[in-house]
C-alpha cells in the first residue's frame, strides 16, 4: 500500500504541471517586419495607427483574431500555440496568443482561446505581465480533468518557476465554469 502512495505522489504533480501548449501547427499569423518598415512610418503614426496582426487558420485562411500593436518601435514579437483538451463539452483545443513589448524587460500581453469542435474561438480574460528574464511568478490558464460531464472548470493561476523555466507550484486566483456554450467566472 505505501508503495502505491509513493507511484500516485509522483504521478499526480506530473499531471497538474504536464500542462504544455506547443507551437501551433494549425494557426498562423502575418510577419510583422514585413508591416514595419520606414515606408509605413512615414505615413503612419504608431500610436493612432496600429499594425494589425492577423492570426488565421492555416487550413481555411480565414482570420480567427486580430491583434492592434500601438507601439511598433518596441514590439518583439508574436507566439500562437495550441494545446489539446480532453473532457471539455464542445472543445476541441486552447489556443494561446502573446504578444510582448521589449524594452529593458519585456510586458507580456496573452489572451487564451477555447476552440469550439466548430472552429468558433471564445476567449478567456487576458493576462497581462511583466518579464525581464524569466517570469518567476506568471498568470495563465490550466485546464483540469474534468470530474462533472455537466459543468467544467477552468482555473486562472499564478505559475511559480524556478530559473530554469520548470513550473514547480501553482495557486489558484480565479475559477471560471464552462457548460459547453460559454464561460462564467464563479462567486466564491
Amino acid at each position: 500500500m505505501k508503495n502505491y502512495l509513493i507511484l500516485i505522489s509522483l504521478i499526480f504533480p506530473f499531471q497538474v504541471f504536464s500542462q504544455q501548449f506547443e507551437e501551433s501547427i494549425n494557426y498562423s499569423f502575418n510577419d510583422i517586419e514585413l508591416l514595419r518598415t520606414p515606408e509605413y512610418f512615414s505615413v503612419h503614426d504608431s500610436i493612432r495607427d496600429p499594425l494589425i496582426i492577423e492570426i488565421t487558420e492555416k487550413s481555411t485562411g480565414e482570420v480567427k483574431e486580430e491583434i492592434e500593436i500601438y507601439s511598433a518601435e518596441s514590439f518583439c514579437g508574436v507566439w500562437v500555440k495550441e494545446m489539446k483538451v480532453s473532457g471539455y463539452k464542445n472543445i476541441k483545443s486552447a489556443v494561446r496568443v502573446s504578444y510582448d513589448y521589449c524594452g529593458c524587460c519585456s510586458e507580456v500581453y496573452e489572451t487564451t482561446y477555447l476552440v469550439t469542435k466548430k472552429g468558433k474561438w471564445i476567449p478567456l480574460p487576458e493576462v497581462i505581465y511583466h518579464t525581464c528574464d524569466y517570469p518567476e511568478e506568471k498568470p495563465a490558464f490550466h485546464f483540469d480533468d474534468p470530474t462533472d460531464p455537466v459543468v467544467q472548470e477552468i482555473q486562472k493561476v499564478t505559475e511559480y518557476r524556478n530559473d530554469q523555466g520548470d513550473l514547480y507550484k501553482s495557486k489558484t486566483l480565479e475559477t471560471y465554469l464552462w457548460n459547453g456554450k460559454f464561460i462564467v467566472k464563479k462567486e466564491d
